[in-house]
């Protein structure tokens, strides 16, 4: 997801419930994914989970500690 998808303020009070549903909606486990579309290619997505909560503007990127433990994990098994 990208801030513009954490926008909705009048239907959530909060990013995290704005982000559940999202997920819900296209049956996600989480906001990020990686998917093998080559035989040497993987796409990474990362998600933003702050919009409201941003601490400087609405527009930055947070990247949360979960997030960034998974995608190490995923670079080192695909080097």
């Amino acid at each position: 997801t990208g801030n513009h998808d954490l926008e909705g303020l009048d239907e959530f009070k909060t990013d995290e419930e704005n982000l559940n549903a999202f997920l819900e909606c296209f049956e996600k486990d989480t906001p990020y994914f990686s998917k093998q579309i080559g035989e040497k290619t993987l796409l990474v997505g990362l998600s933003t989970v702050r919009f409201r909560d941003a601490p400087y503007s609405s527009h930055e990127c947070h990247v949360d500690d979960a997030q960034l433990e998974w995608f190490q994990n995923i670079v080192k098994l695909h080097p």
